[in-house]
């Protein structure tokens, strides 16, 4: 997953990212594939005696990933998959309390000591909520109502993947609006599908 080429890729006002990848969609990535493992974690947490050299693997891969996904300091992304990940856990501890309990512990111990090893400013944006002056909340707000004026302008099939950025020349910080505008309503829609099926097979299992 982690190529040489996302190794050493550029970097964006210090933050993580590569020539072809901007550091928000770097985190998604990064996010996305540690959730899938934290489900089969959770899976072979089942019969840890087992499965404990894939439990133990599993999550060190998590803890390489987890590290380079906080030097992106894109922090709505690594919140997103540090809820999602207590949410998988808890739909496989089935609500026991003191498992629970102390799983929060080990991933808050293994936060702050992936945190302890993150440049300085790095952390300091990913744990304040100003953004050095680079992108205000009403700016995001401005943004995200020209990313839904976009998309009542191309209301079908949007303005493509990825156009967003290249033509705004601001990022939208939504992935809804973003998909709106980029995708329309019959890419949206799939995107929804996509979702909440994923959602149901998540729940059902």
């Amino acid at each position: 997953y982690l190529e040489l080429e996302t190794m050493f890729g550029n970097s964006i006002a210090g933050r993580f990212s590569t020539l072809e990848i901007n550091p928000i969609w770097m985190a998604r990535y990064l996010s996305y594939t540690i959730l899938c493992e934290s489900f089969f974690i959770g899976i072979y947490l089942k019969d840890p005696t087992k499965n404990m050299g894939k439990i133990i693997g599993l999550t060190l891969l998590i803890i390489i990933q987890l590290y380079f996904a906080f030097l992106t300091a894109s922090r709505g992304p690594v919140l997103a998959m540090l809820v999602s990940i207590v949410f998988i856990v808890m739909l496989h501890v089935r609500f026991r309390i003191a498992h629970l309990i102390g799983f929060l512990v080990l991933l808050l111990v293994i936060v702050v000591l992936v945190l302890s090893f993150v440049p300085m400013d790095i952390a300091e944006r990913l744990l304040s909520r100003d953004d050095g002056g680079q992108t205000t909340t009403l700016l995001r707000v401005m943004i995200n109502l020209d990313a839904l004026d976009i998309f009542w302008r191309n209301k079908i099939t949007g303005t493509g993947l990825g156009s967003f950025s290249v033509f705004y020349l601001k990022y939208p910080h939504n992935i809804l609006t973003e998909s709106l505008a980029e995708l329309g309503v019959i890419g949206f829609s799939l995107l929804s599908i996509m979702l909440l099926t994923a959602i149901y097979y998540i729940f059902r299992f």
